[in-house]
């Protein structure tokens, strides 16, 4: 069983590392935002801060740090990609990929630390929904710019070229982010998040319905796949909270939801719309139309074929695993080397230990959240989050090195933790 371990203590520099984790929490949503040229955003600069004065508070043992037995899964990722490193195909590059991977890690761990408490956690969701409604601002002002002002300048900044989706009057969102699948996850993960803040009575109503609304909204603006992870999440969410109150009505919100998260894992392996050189796997029923495979199912298979050939370490840390060359609906070519796919990505590249090592992390996580009996929404919620986000979206998408998942893997751990302690 983990350690709780102490609360922070109420000393000033204690303080004033919490502080600046919750202005870390907040930033979560403004990764689009550079601190610098060298792709570093404000999120990377605030962790060095706070997690520097919590390890200098640790050497002075002004805190204790707080043990989890998710550590040693963290212990064997770690050793995972290293020995993947050692053995790339291009170790000087991989090598230079393993710190963000310590970074990502760190979050994880630093969250759990800073979260000690019910306060803690309350004032941590309340960071993360300040965070995600300057966001979700930006989402709603990205769209009403592209019908009001569509030449404005401010849309290349905050709108995506179309991909493999067809082109249309509707703009793709990316918002604060640099890509709309990114944002997309992002905003699933808060989603839960208000929803559980809401349960928990940590966000009143007339503030939440409309931070959900505009979540919504943009979310369906990201025109991702990911999209049948918020309708899984917010199926899931009402079974959940109206389950004894009204059983008939949240099993058909449960169905429906895992039934529309279903059909966007099947429609992820279909091509839109046709495009050149495609590979034609049949046509539409009493038609000459051609279904073609997706440029998900070429990575994919470029992805399956560098395991083939790299099975026990992979090709390498950071490496590229695929070679597609995709002709997007608007004329556009892209040049994909992400498997878009977060398990198969991390096998790829780290190969069959790096692939276990994940596979461990995801499979504690879930089961650690459908085997406590919650009476907490929030960690519920925080569950529903990763499920939604780290699982569900992760299986089209590849989000392994999300900087919000591993805060929001850290906050579940805490939510869990002091759950299972009776603590408050």
């Amino acid at each position: 069983m983990e350690n709780a371990g102490n609360s922070p203590s109420d000393s000033l520099p204690a303080r004033i590392s919490r502080v600046i984790f919750l202005i870390l929490v907040a930033s979560l949503g403004l990764i689009q935002i550079p601190f610098t040229s060298l792709n570093i955003v404000a999120t990377d600069v605030i962790f060095l801060i706070a997690g520097g004065l919590w390890v200098v508070l640790l050497a002075l043992r002004k805190l204790r740090l707080r043990w989890h037995s998710f550590y040693w899964l963290l212990f064997f990722y770690f050793v995972a990609l290293f020995v993947s490193c050692c053995f790339s195909s291009n170790s000087r590059a991989s090598f230079e990929h393993l710190p963000a991977q310590i970074y990502l890690m760190g979050l994880c761990v630093l969250t759990f630390n800073m979260v000690g408490s019910l306060d803690d956690i309350r004032r941590c969701a309340h960071a993360w929904l300040i965070g995600t409604s300057f966001a979700a601002v930006v989402g709603l002002l990205t769209i009403g710019l592209f019908y009001l002002s569509p030449q404005n300048w401010l849309l290349d900044l905050l709108t995506y070229h179309y991909g493999a989706v067809p082109v249309g009057d509707y703009p793709r969102i990316t918002g604060t982010f640099v890509s709309a699948s990114m944002f997309c996850n992002y905003l699933n993960a808060s989603m839960m998040l208000a929803y559980a803040a809401k349960a928990a009575r940590w966000l009143k109503a007339n503030l939440a319905w409309p931070l959900i609304t505009a979540l919504f909204v943009c979310s369906m603006f990201t025109i991702s796949i990911g999209l049948g992870g918020v309708f899984l999440g917010i199926g899931i969410w009402f079974w959940y909270v109206a389950g004894q109150r009204r059983p008939v009505e949240s099993q058909i919100a449960l169905a429906t939801g895992i039934t529309i998260a279903v059909a966007f894992i099947f429609l992820s392996v279909f091509a839109l719309s046709p495009y050149p050189g495609g590979s034609v796997i049949g046509t539409i029923p009493f038609t000459n139309f051609p279904i073609m495979a997706s440029g998900r199912v070429l990575v994919w298979r470029d992805a399956i074929q560098t395991f083939i050939e790299y099975p026990l370490v992979g090709k390498g840390l950071g490496l590229p695993v695929a070679n597609v060359i995709f002709p997007n609906s608007e004329g556009s070519l892209s040049l994909l080397t992400d498997a878009h796919n977060s398990f198969l990505s991390v096998a790829s590249q780290n190969g069959i230990l790096g692939f276990v090592a994940f596979g461990m992390i995801t499979f504690f996580l879930v089961r650690r959240w459908s085997s406590v009996n919650s009476v907490k929404p929030i960690m519920f919620g925080a569950g529903l989050a990763l499920l939604c986000s780290f699982v569900y979206q992760g299986l089209t998408s590849s989000f392994e090195d999300a900087r919000h998942l591993w805060v929001l893997i850290g906050i579940f751990l805490a939510a869990e933790n002091i759950e299972t302690k009776g603590a408050s």
